[in-house]
């Protein structure tokens, strides 16, 4: 990990007398702005965020920089919304969960402004899915329960697109079955307030279950086609755990 920050820091050096030696070149700022970028990563998995937010936020300010200079580069617009959700997923480390959905919502108007402007883009859809992700987990976090399910349903519909324009690609499909459980897990705890009624509570856990049992079945056929990576196992045998969690639940119900 040292020697990763090193390596980081040492290509920072380079690129930072690159661009100070051309200013108007505009690959030397990108490869500075980048450069930034890894200089926070390291610093970030190093442990306080402080430093890593301050190479986040200059990496930021060329990016903003380079895309408002040239409003038509996808490129350069592509690597501004990186950046936003850079910063939010470090804010959120850090327990700015407010700052962290300001920042994921910086990101999602500039990614539907950039598919909106390249209707063509498919990275521009994945990117709006990344953010509606991002804000359903930053709101999950404040409680607010009902508005993090909507974001997490505008992210399955575009989860689904993405399944139906190339059935095949397995990486789809696992997302997929991850947006089918944090909608489950958005459910119970919803259907865990004690003051929700006792009907809403129980057709609650029912979707919650229904959402888990998606998500699971994705995972047991992509695990039939061939191995699948320990993340997603892990994720399975949680889903499988969140079902039982959820038959528990609605058999205290009726007793």
């Amino acid at each position: 990990m040292l020697r990763r920050a090193a390596n980081a820091a040492q290509q920072f050096v380079v690129e930072r007398t690159a661009a100070a030696a051309d200013p108007a070149n505009v690959q030397t700022r990108r490869d500075l702005a980048i450069s930034h970028l890894k200089v926070g990563r390291a610093l970030q998995k190093k442990g306080p965020s402080a430093l890593a937010m301050i190479s986040y936020r200059k990496a930021l300010t060329i990016f903003a920089a380079l895309s408002e200079a040239n409003p038509v580069n996808v490129q350069a617009r592509r690597d501004l919304i990186h950046c936003h959700r850079r910063i939010g997923e470090t804010q959120t480390e850090s327990g700015d969960v407010a700052g962290a959905l300001a920042s994921h919502r910086q990101a999602l108007a500039l990614a539907e402004s950039l598919s909106a402007a390249v209707p063509e883009n498919a990275q521009a859809r994945v990117e709006i899915l990344l953010c509606h992700e991002n804000i359903g987990e930053a709101l999950s976090k404040l409680g607010r329960l009902p508005e993090a399910l909507e974001s997490y349903r505008k992210e399955l519909r575009l989860a689904e697109t993405l399944v139906a324009s190339d059935p095949g690609n397995a990486e789809n499909r696992f997302d997929l079955a991850m947006t089918y459980s944090k909608l489950g897990q958005t459910q119970v705890a919803l259907a865990s307030q004690s003051k929700t009624p006792r009907g809403e509570r129980i057709e609650g856990w029912r979707e919650a279950r229904s959402w888990f049992q998606r998500s699971l079945e994705i995972f047991l056929e992509q695990r039939q086609r061939g191995p699948i990576r320990v993340v997603y196992a892990g994720e399975m045998e949680k889903v499988g755990k969140e079902i039982s969690r959820c038959d528990a639940a609605l058999a205290r119900f009726q007793r």
